[in-house]
């Protein structure tokens, strides 16, 4: 897992020094390597949709503090992330925007934190 995370910000890094040396966007190296970030962009948002789902599913109150707190932050990062693929922007906007505490660096990152959240949550509801 380690070298995958390792490989994706190596593939994230060589995106941005695209950008930073004005790489034209339809240069063919530069189309596949956005392809693969817009995946990744693309199944952050799929994968918040999944999450409100399992949390209507549930019958989470409206009320939960639990529930507003993980549709806030779904609702949210699905506006980033749907914003920066209209937008083409680079996918260090979006991680920057959605960490709360700094310690999310890639779109995996985040990934990785809605299918936690999942995990949680059905975890959440065996208790209740």
């Amino acid at each position: 897992k380690e070298k995958m995370q390792e490989l994706v910000t190596k593939n994230e890094q060589l995106l941005q020094k695209l950008d930073d040396y004005n790489i034209p966007p339809n240069d063919p190296f530069k189309k596949a390597k956005t392809f693969d970030v817009k995946e990744k962009m693309q199944e952050l948002v799929t994968k918040n949709e999944q999450l409100l789902q399992k949390l209507d599913d549930y019958n989470i109150p409206p009320n939960d503090p639990y529930r507003i707190n993980v549709q806030t932050v779904a609702r949210f990062r699905i506006g980033v992330t749907t914003d920066a693929l209209k937008r083409g922007q680079n996918p260090n906007k979006i991680t920057s925007q959605c960490s709360h505490d700094g310690s999310v660096k890639t779109l995996d990152d985040l990934i990785g934190e809605v299918e936690e959240e999942m995990v949680n949550m059905d975890n959440r509801k065996k208790t209740a």
